[in-house]
């Protein structure tokens, strides 16, 4: 519609008071905390210079454990993870790796 504009989304404040940190930022540096339904930087809450890595605590239907978190920011993939489901129903078990600093991508094991 012409003229009409839309409101920009307020950000979703987190806060961590009282949690340990699971792990070092990929992207910025930052502590990385739970904050709803992601694991979030510490950084999405400044107020300049927001950072916005965050991963599902939920991927495909399969929990994503903190220490997976931990292994993911600080290797750059997890341990072989079992019980995804695709979007055809079907299961699967994947590493969950960090292409560049932000996007988490699946890899598959070898089937041979």
């Amino acid at each position: 519609r012409k003229g009409t504009a839309k409101a920009a989304a307020a950000p979703v404040v987190h806060d961590f008071t009282g949690q340990a940190s699971l792990g070092q930022c990929p992207k910025c540096k930052g502590n990385l905390y739970v904050g709803g339904d992601h694991y979030v930087c510490e950084r999405t809450q400044a107020a300049e210079k927001r950072c916005a890595f965050k991963v599902g605590r939920t991927i495909l239907g399969r929990a994503i454990e903190p220490e997976q978190l931990a292994k993911l920011s600080k290797d750059g993939r997890t341990d072989l993870l079992e019980g995804f489901t695709s979007r055809s129903g079907r299961p699967f078990k994947a590493h969950l790796v960090l292409k560049g600093k932000t996007k988490v991508e699946f890899e598959f094991p070898d089937s041979r």
